[in-house]
């Protein structure tokens, strides 16, 4: 069975640096998009995990043609890809990674991971009626994912609802949620944020993952106010739970230049995500004024901002509840790599999708060439 996933095949969403301008899809540059919702995936038996029952092959499209720095890039943001997904799988954040590599002549992910059966944004627009009790249900789940991953220090820049996937017990048939999409580029870590951690933080970490927590929730806020993911009671239980939130709010130089700020303004600014009240953001390279107007609405959700770095982020008055937890997660278990036989499946799903996009261009090449015969 072909798992649900949202169709997106174009983009030029590449990275922090990409100018808004240059933020469109051609069909001479474009690629299959190498994110989640782009890559080709299958239903396979899991190999490892009986439990599983069925898991997802997961395969990004090759890139040949880059160069030396390009491709050390690359492979360097895929294996720790491939590293995050799998200790956040362990961890119960992510979908279970069973096996996975990197493929490093043609710059190809693979991974096994447990099957889910939809994502939150195609739940979200099913024509079926769900009660506001399982409503509640999946934003409690939502909003202690976004705690955990807060927690051990992650900030997922990307959170959508397309990147929440959902999952229904077959014993009890309770409703399960995961996170999705670990891709490097769009998120950072308190590694990578050091410097906003040392000069604005003054090295409170927990500060640190409040602030990566509220911003997620936020991020999720703006997506369930568009028209195709609108939905009242999440949207009420996710404002509530931003009521709760007591942090300080970093307000100097090094936000803006901080790989969290790179990717919370990136994310915002792509997807268009600033409420009716600022229908102009600024300009790309204002990071600050846009980073500005995006505390101003943590404040109008009712975020509580302490004054001082060195003070306490506390919620629902728990002041131990962004304690570091980084100690429980670890890169540095290997993955098991793949079997022959999903090696071979690997090659099938990446060759129908190289078929599938040579296709695709020589259609919409026509179509423009015939509108520009009339």
């Amino acid at each position: 069975m072909e798992p649900i996933i949202q169709e997106r095949r174009y983009t030029n969403f590449e990275d922090v640096a990409t100018p808004a301008s240059d933020e469109r899809g051609s069909d001479e540059a474009s690629v299959a998009w190498k994110g989640w919702a782009g890559a080709r995936v299958k239903s396979v038996p899991c190999p490892l995990h009986r439990a599983h029952m069925r898991c997802l092959l997961r395969v990004t499209p090759r890139r040949a043609k880059l160069s030396l720095k390009e491709s050390e890039r690359e492979l360097k943001r895929m294996k720790e890809e491939l590293r995050t997904s799998n200790a956040l799988g362990k961890l119960g954040v992510a979908p279970e990674l069973e096996q996975g590599e990197v493929d490093g002549r043609w710059h190809r992910l693979a991974m096994v991971i447990e099957e889910y059966d939809l994502d939150l944004g195609r739940f979200i627009i099913q024509p079926k009626t769900v009660s506001d009790e399982e409503w509640r249900h999946i934003s409690k789940l939502v909003i202690n994912l976004l705690f955990k991953i807060a927690r051990v220090g992650i900030f997922h820049g990307d959170i959508k609802p397309e990147n929440i996937v959902l999952k229904r017990d077959r014993a009890s048939g309770a409703m399960e949620a995961k996170l999705i999409d670990f891709d490097p580029k769009y998120m950072s870590t308190i590694a990578k944020d050091h410097r906003l951690l040392e000069d604005e933080l003054e090295g409170n970490i927990s500060q640190l993952c409040a602030l990566y927590a509220v911003s997620m929730m936020a991020i999720l806020h703006y997506h369930f106010k568009d028209g195709h993911t609108q939905q009242p009671v999440m949207l009420k239980r996710m404002n509530g739970a931003l009521k709760l939130f007591t942090l300080f709010l970093p307000r100097g130089m090094d936000l803006a230049e901080s790989k969290f700020g790179k990717v919370l303004v990136r994310h915002i600014r792509h997807y268009k995500l600033m409420v009716p009240e600022h229908p102009e953001p600024p300009p790309a390279g204002e990071r600050e004024r846009l980073l500005s107007i995006f505390w101003q609405q943590l404040r109008e959700m009712g975020v509580e901002v302490q004054e001082e770095a060195s003070d306490t982020p506390t919620f629902e008055g728990k002041a131990n509840f962004f304690a570091d937890n980084r100690s429980k997660l670890s890169m540095r278990e290997p993955v098991p790599p793949l079997s022959k036989d999903l090696k071979q499946e690997v090659e099938k799903l990446t060759a129908h999708a190289e078929r599938k996009h040579r296709d695709e261009l020589e259609k919409r090449r026509a179509a423009k060439a015939a509108a520009a015969l009339q």
